[in-house]
């Protein structure tokens, strides 16, 4: 039952969440993911957050994936289109 409520509790977060593993890979992803960068999950699990963010091949200086590698603490990027 936890399982089911915290898979409902991602989803209906009104934000794009992701899981990223050590090198920057989209593990998870909850829907908005789909929404935010308009395509879909299949093409968003597995890729570099920055490639689909920022159309690079490495991260960004101010990149939240390697301010949160050095800090060990969560990190936000908001994104406005």
């Amino acid at each position: 039952m936890a399982k089911n409520e915290l898979e409902s509790t991602f989803e209906a977060i009104s934000d794009w969440i992701s899981i990223i593993d050590i090198e920057g890979r989209i593990l998870r992803s909850n829907r908005m993911g789909e929404k935010v960068l308009n395509i879909p999950m299949i093409e968003i699990i597995g890729r570099k957050c920055w490639e689909l963010v920022h159309g690079t091949v490495e991260p960004l200086p101010d990149c939240p994936f390697l301010k949160m590698l050095e800090s060990r603490e969560r990190e936000s990027l908001e994104i406005h289109s």
